[in-house]
């Protein structure tokens, strides 16, 4: 009967299904609801972001330079089987709340993923924000490949994550983010802070997981800066705003220029990511606000006390064709815990509930295959 209705609303042309508690106001531009599950009036939701949720296999990617990137962005089909092992592993650790996706892209005619999104009960949302990053909206000071410039455009998606105003808080973990311990159910409760993320080395934020109090002034002065546009010498909305509040972690010999300038900032904008996610989220909170900057954001070294987790990073990921292959060996190159089996316990559990409507997708098989 959902599904029925849920064609019902696209030969009317809405284009989404509309539940109790998942309208957003009119006022939420480039960000609409296209697959609701049930109704809700939760008001906090688990955020997870993936370019295309699709059918197709493309698994020759995992053995391409630079597939952990693709693994985890959704650009290959094995970023349905990541999806759908992260929001299980929150349920394994009690989190409670809405799940919400964040997607470019969903064939809302593909009976096989609406199957798929009914056993993950999850609500999803389509974002358009992307037109907007063009290389003639986006200049940057150095050459990248159309690979790497795909990758810096999807992270773009994490803009419609500041739109789910219709929600009082949400947490927004990258797809390589898996919680290792019971998730609080109020993980920032002392925290009046729009945005509480963690600092990093490279970049002033890191936007691989965040605390957020979403807010429909701070979500339009977001795509205001990218509809702007962007150069490394002047920023986000071309301001030529300096670089450097709140940035704890300065990685200063890389990045020289943020440690030797006046006031620990600099107006040049070459952070990792400072044309992409992690540019745009810092320039919104810690320039775009003016003087209540510092009042609507706070970054940490980490938050796993907050929120225990692991994050995968680079080369660490659990599901490359390359770490389940010769994950020994990598534990014995980064000599740190890598929590693995975090993931296949999650992977697990996505096998014996919803084996059915996984079938379809072959990472399904390549990580079965694996983990026996």
């Amino acid at each position: 009967m959902r599904r029925m209705l849920f064609m019902c609303c696209l030969v009317l042309g809405t284009g989404s299904l509309k539940s109790a508690g998942v309208k957003l106001p009119r006022s939420v531009p480039y960000l609409k609801p296209v697959f609701s599950p049930r109704s809700t009036t939760t008001k906090f939701a688990f955020v997870h972001v993936i370019d295309d949720l699709k059918k197709e296999a493309k698994q020759r990617h995992l053995d391409e330079p630079e597939a952990y990137w693709l693994a985890s962005s959704g650009v290959a089909d094995m970023g349905m089987c990541v999806l759908a092992a992260q929001m299980t592993n929150l349920r394994l650790h009690n989190a409670s709340g809405d799940h919400v996706i964040i997607t470019r892209h969903v064939d809302v005619q593909d009976p096989r993923v609406m199957t798929f999104l009914d056993a993950l009960d999850a609500f999803v949302f389509k974002s358009t924000v992307q037109q907007f990053y063009t290389h003639g909206n986006v200049r940057i000071s150095k050459n990248v490949s159309e690979l790497v410039w795909g990758i810096m455009s999807q992270t773009i998606l994490k803009v419609g994550v500041f739109g789910l105003v219709h929600y009082e808080k949400l947490l927004f973990l990258d797809l390589d983010v898996f919680a290792i311990r019971t998730v609080p159910q109020h993980p920032f409760a002392g925290y009046a802070e729009s945005l509480v993320v963690p600092s990093g080395g490279n970049a002033p934020l890191v936007a691989s997981i965040m605390a957020i109090k979403p807010n429909i002034s701070h979500y339009m002065l977001m795509l205001d800066l990218l509809q702007q546009g962007f150069t490394t010498d002047q920023g986000w909305g071309r301001q030529g705003w300096q670089v450097g509040r709140g940035w704890r972690l300065i990685a200063c010999r890389q990045y020289p220029h943020y440690c030797s300038d006046m006031g620990n900032a600099s107006r040049r904008w070459d952070f990792y990511f400072a044309e992409a996610d992690q540019g745009l989220i810092y320039a919104t909170y810690f320039n775009g606000l003016g003087p209540r900057s510092l009042r609507n954001a706070i970054m940490f070294g980490t938050l796993s006390k907050n929120i225990p987790h692991i994050h995968w990073y680079g080369e660490r990921k659990p599901w490359m064709r390359s770490t389940m292959e010769g994950s020994k060996a990598l534990i014995e190159k980064i000599r740190e815990p890598l929590h693995h089996e975090v993931f296949w316990a999650a992977w697990r559990a996505v096998t014996s509930t919803m084996a059915t409507a996984m079938r379809p997708f072959d990472c399904s098989a390549t990580l079965d295959a694996f983990a026996q």
